[in-house]
């Protein structure tokens, strides 16, 4: 399944918003978007000029 987490990132390429599921999710598993968030927080990005950059992050789930 899917699931989309929203996400803000600061000038710093901090990620330090992440909410979710967000439109395009596809699996309301609790557990799924619990570590999708915290994934999403530990990410990094390029540092930027820009205040605040919002986006979103997706990840898929396949079961094996």
């Amino acid at each position: 399944g899917i699931v989309v987490i929203d996400i803000r990132v600061d000038n710093k390429g901090n990620v330090n918003f992440a909410e979710g599921p967000a439109r395009g999710t596809t699996n309301s598993n609790p557990y799924l978007i619990k570590i999708s968030k915290e994934a999403a927080l530990k990410a990094k990005f390029e540092p930027s000029n820009l205040e605040v950059q919002k986006g979103t992050m997706t990840f898929r789930y396949y079961l094996k």
